[in-house]
């Protein structure tokens, strides 16, 4: 493994920790209004109590690939067409000009 996939590793792996912990303590804290005696209080409840920890799951399942496969296949074949890899290139000749 290379140093950068073992930073990457690292980074996630603590990331996903932190937002496990994190989105848990939200839904709970949104399933405690299921016992709210208004009803709209009620549904809101259990309706954010179910998509926080969804959310969650796509974030950690879906959003790593997505990103791997935005560098790899867009940004790669982009010839400084939008403003991120503009900056880029400005910072590189920044660089090299010091």
């Amino acid at each position: 493994m290379d140093t950068d996939e073992k930073r990457l590793a690292y980074s996630f792996n603590r990331a996903v920790r932190a937002m496990a912990i994190t989105s848990s303590t939200t839904a709970v804290a949104f399933f405690a209004n299921a016992f709210s005696p208004l009803m709209n209080i009620a549904g809101f409840g259990i309706f954010a109590g179910i998509i926080v920890p969804l959310n969650y799951l796509l974030v950690v399942m879906i959003f790593p690939p997505a990103v791997l496969w935005y560098e790899t296949n867009i940004l790669r074949e982009q010839k400084c067409i939008c403003w991120g890899s503009c900056m880029n290139n400005k910072k590189n000749v920044k660089l090299t000009e010091e």
